[in-house]
């Protein structure tokens, strides 16, 4: 995104007569939360009335800028169409754009993803030992169900029941 802010400044010289060099700079920026602050230096040099000395002159120009929200990222900013009159025995009058180049911050999300070893790791023995007996008891089941389905089983609900505490003492013996 972009934004153009229109300035103005004068630049007070005594005794001045004819410049010889000007420019016009971002000198620093700060962006806190939705607030830019910042500061333009417009500086050279000029001859006095007595036509012979060179002087070295310059000006400071402070810039505000207030966004809608403090998500805000400063990608450049830069001076454009800077133009200037000279007033004799004045100084310069300079006009120009601040041109501010932005975009808003891209808003990224922390995702927490568990692993199985993050997850076991954080279990103590008897917490291991009960998921591990729900999981045999889980498969014995569908293992006895598909059995059954396919009919391919003769075993009563006793004797289901009397394998899978023997295949529990097992695993807990084991361990």
């Amino acid at each position: 995104m972009q934004l153009r802010i229109k300035c103005d400044a004068k630049v007070n010289l005594n005794n001045f007569v004819n410049l010889k060099e000007i420019k016009c700079v971002v000198e620093k920026y700060l962006l806190e939360n939705d607030t830019l602050e910042g500061m333009i230096k417009v500086s050279g040099t000029y001859i006095k009335d007595d036509l012979e000395s060179v002087y070295s002159y310059e000006e400071s120009v402070p810039f505000t800028v207030v966004f809608s929200n403090s998500d805000m990222e400063i990608d450049k900013i830069e001076i454009e169409d800077f133009k200037y009159n000279e007033v004799i025995n004045q100084g310069v009058e300079c006009g120009f754009d601040i041109l501010i180049d932005y975009h808003e911050k891209v808003k990224t999300e922390e995702v927490l993803v568990e692993t199985e070893n993050d997850f076991l790791a954080e279990q103590d023995d008897e917490e291991l030992k009960n998921i591990f007996s729900d999981m045999l008891r889980e498969q014995f089941t569908m293992q006895y169900a598909a059995q059954a389905a396919q009919g391919l089983t003769g075993m009563t609900p006793q004797q289901l029941a009397m394998a899978l505490d023997m295949a529990m003492s097992t695993y807990t013996t084991e361990q």
